[in-house]
């Protein structure tokens, strides 16, 4: 029987992914969210069975039904995505008030993640209203008689202390080396996760991005006969760090890996 309480989150998930797609498509276009949806090729507006979220897709062989161009496969992969990051927070945690929450947050940093993959940025709305409701967190959480213990704990200012040494990156690099939205997107994960957690989630990213950069720098030279675009790939190529960030903190929220603790466990 727990199959179909999990299952009923991952299609949840799946179903806000759908709406996802809609934020990060139209963030800075102008475009109200709440516009009926519509084929970005022939401006076609969509029936209800074009929207069916992954399904359609799979159905319409990823084609638009009227001028037959294709459709971004970002749909299909962000409305997954969302499905199966729903299904292991309930797994994580069942309470609906913690899910609902927990479930808000890593929404918009899906957004977040798809959005500087496309346009190498960090957008400042999706990073401010993550970094509130990471904030926001730490009270919501415990009982409002406690939270005056919270501005004592070392948790509290993790995302200052996490953060502060690649604000200092920026400056003295003038952002060659790093964007002030990286620190800024630290800060939150930071104040989100903790000192221990934030940093073993830092540290987890910087692994997931060295291999992700060696390994494509060795299949460079298997694939540039055959797509042009690997020609100029090199380890000083513009990769986004925000996926690498938020994939090694969900990483460590999910399994409450902490490196800091294992690494003085093993020592």
């Amino acid at each position: 029987m727990d199959f179909l309480p999990s299952f009923f989150y991952f299609l949840f998930g799946v179903v806000i992914g759908s709406f996802l797609n809609v934020v990060i498509f139209r963030y800075n276009t102008g475009l109200s969210f709440g516009k009926r949806s519509f084929c970005s090729s022939c401006g076609k507006k969509l029936h209800f069975y074009e929207l069916v979220p992954v399904l359609s897709f799979i159905f319409l062989r990823g084609r638009c039904y009227a001028c037959k161009s294709l459709i971004s496969p970002q749909y299909p992969i962000v409305e997954f995505m969302t499905g199966l990051v729903f299904f292991l927070l309930f797994k994580h945690d069942s309470n609906l008030a913690h899910f609902f929450y927990d479930a808000l947050l890593w929404s918009t940093l899906i957004v977040i993640v798809v959005y500087d993959l496309r346009h190498k940025i960090i957008p400042d709305g999706p990073v401010y209203f993550f970094i509130a409701l990471a904030i926001g967190r730490s009270f919501f959480f415990i009982s409002p008689s406690l939270w005056g213990s919270v501005f004592v704990s070392l948790d509290f200012y993790a995302g200052v202390i996490l953060a502060l040494p690649f604000a200092l990156i920026f400056l003295l690099s003038k952002g060659r080396l790093i964007g002030f939205g990286d620190a800024k997107l630290i800060f939150g994960l930071g104040s989100f996760l903790g000192l221990s957690l934030g940093a073993s989630g830092v540290i987890l990213a910087f692994w997931i991005g060295a291999a992700y950069s060696f390994t494509i720098l060795f299949i460079r030279p298997i694939f540039r006969r055959l797509n042009s675009s690997f020609k100029n790939l090199t380890m000083k190529s513009e990769i986004p760090f925000a996926p690498f960030l938020i994939g090694g903190a969900f990483a460590v929220f999910i399994t409450g890996i902490e490196f800091l603790s294992l690494a003085s466990f093993l020592g």
